[in-house]
């Protein structure tokens, strides 16, 4: 999953360059491994990714203040936190 949540990451930065002022992406994290998913959020926001979509808890959230990105935290159809 990790693998493909890249290559989408990839992608959506490549579309969202071709208007910056207009698109803002959002990237797609997999926290199956929650180091590698912290490396993947990092990697987004180098990307220029405006944010994160996480479904899943993430107990690090010092980590995304830190990497200064919007991230939605929490399982799919229940309310979400954002930070």
């Amino acid at each position: 999953m990790s693998a493909i949540f890249r290559a989408y990451n990839d992608r959506l930065a490549d579309f969202c360059r071709m208007d910056p002022a207009r698109l803002k992406g959002i990237a797609m994290i997999n926290l199956d491994d929650v180091p590698d998913g912290i490396k993947e959020l990092e990697r987004a926001a180098r990307l220029g990714l405006s944010g994160a979509m996480i479904t899943v808890y993430l107990p690090r959230a010092p980590a995304l203040r830190r990497i200064r990105v919007r991230a939605v935290l929490g399982p799919p159809r229940r309310r979400s936190t954002c930070y």
